[in-house]
């Protein structure tokens, strides 16, 4: 369990990340700023480990409003009226599954 104080603080630092706040070394940031500020919310708004985000494919969200599932793109359903979905593969221990997931994702 994370105290209310210590998420709130990871949480605002999650949010507001920017270059000066990742290493630096003589050819740059060793990682593209987009690509960690990804990481970060992910781990941050899905509540997976870092094994299970690193497993992570292109596509892995989907969204569903009333049991069907549709477009990413859609604009006849309003955001709040769906659910997104978040497709784990499998790992050495467990099988695959899906989870709903923060819509920010």
């Amino acid at each position: 369990m994370i105290a209310d104080d210590i998420w709130g603080k990871l949480l605002w630092a999650g949010l507001n990340l920017t270059a000066d706040d990742l290493p630096v070394t003589q050819a740059g940031l060793f990682y593209p700023l987009e690509l960690v500020r990804a990481v970060t919310l992910t781990w941050l708004f899905s509540g997976q480990r870092s094994d299970e985000i690193a497993r992570l494919r292109v596509g892995c969200i989907r969204w569903q409003h009333d049991g069907q599932t549709i477009r990413g793109d859609a604009t006849d359903v309003l955001a709040q009226d769906t659910v997104c979905l978040l497709d784990v593969p499998t790992h050495k221990t467990g099988t695959a599954f899906t989870k709903p997931i923060d819509s920010l994702m």
